[in-house]
């Protein structure tokens, strides 16, 4: 596998500011160890490029989990990979969709867990699949913008509700050959254009 040197990218939120704060981000240092393990991660999941274009929402669901996520979590390990990339995918969905202007967000980007955050629930019978994003329903919410690849990371996603928004586009390949437990998907009442992928027939 590819090693990526993140020293080169350390300054990549630079110029942006915080969420919380307002104030700038500043680089990575080396003693930053977790930080640039997400990165890598990041770079690695997303590609550098939306990374390092500062109005995308990669960019800023980066940087939020880089620096402003106090729940910090680590992504070295198998386990934290799995949390890093299931949280960071709905970051990307809230800011691929202005998240700020919904009708409810309630929780969102809060130390809280992904899973009580508006509109997400999350296996609760199933000791294996705790803590996983079992279902998005987020219809009539507001919703404006693209449907994000990342949201392929949900493996486990049994049910995507985002009908009745402004959502633009089309659907993205990646995303239904991901959702490979998909068996519920509403999209109708949106903006959206092109071909159905053919991947939507492998639903289970």
């Amino acid at each position: 596998k590819h090693v990526i040197d993140t020293n080169k990218y350390a300054n990549v939120c630079v110029g942006t500011s915080t969420s919380k704060t307002k104030e700038p981000y500043k680089a990575l240092t080396a003693k930053d160890k977790r930080q640039h393990a997400a990165l890598s991660l990041l770079i690695d999941t997303s590609s550098l490029a939306s990374i390092k274009t500062k109005d995308s929402p990669q960019h800023k669901a980066a940087c939020w989990m880089i620096y402003d996520d106090s729940r910090k979590i680590d992504p070295r390990s198998k386990r934290g990979k799995a949390a890093f990339l299931q949280r960071y995918a709905l970051v990307v969905l809230y800011h691929a969709t202005n998240g700020m202007a919904w009708k409810k967000s309630d929780l969102w980007l809060s130390s809280s867990h992904e899973c009580k955050w508006a509109g997400i629930s999350c296996y609760e019978y199933n000791f294996l699949y705790s803590g996983i994003v079992e279902r998005i329903r987020l219809s009539f919410n507001g919703l404006d913008g693209l449907l994000p690849r990342e949201l392929s990371l949900l493996t486990d996603l049994q049910e995507l509700d985002l009908h009745g928004n402004d959502i633009q586009g089309v659907i993205p390949h990646l995303v239904l050959v991901g959702l490979k437990s998909l068996n519920i998907l509403k999209l109708h009442m949106n903006s959206m254009f092109g071909v159905i992928p053919k991947e939507i027939g492998k639903m289970t």
